[in-house]
């Protein structure tokens, strides 16, 4: 039984602290789709975004946004997508005293909302 319960793994502690879908539009293909996000929360120092669009045309793409605190007073911001009209990769810092769950909740579940 010991065996069986090592080989289960760890047990993760992430929770979805936010998920959304809501409609979108594509002023490169002038059409209509559905953006949906789910938020993860893995501890108190990390937080990730997954960002999944789909449009009518048959396009889609995917992104992720990481949100981890670096130090006392820095957050730092990857971004990354991979889609059909383009891939790339940003890095951002930010300095704030503020916590990683307290920047989601203050400014970006309310972008994430109103792209």
């Amino acid at each position: 039984m010991i065996a069986g319960l090592l080989l289960m793994g760890p047990v993760s502690a992430a929770k979805v602290v936010d998920k959304n879908t809501h409609t979108v539009y594509s002023t490169n293909f002038h059409c209509y789709g559905t953006m949906s996000f789910t938020t993860t929360q893995y501890n108190t120092k990390y937080i990730q975004t997954a960002i999944t669009v789909k449009y009518k045309n048959g396009k889609s793409g995917r992104m992720t946004i990481d949100l981890r605190k670096i130090s006392t007073n820095k957050i730092q911001i990857v971004t990354t997508a991979k889609a059909p009209w383009g891939n790339y990769k940003s890095f951002n810092v930010v300095k704030t005293k503020w916590s990683v769950s307290k920047l989601y909740m203050t400014s970006f579940r309310y972008m994430l909302r109103n792209i």
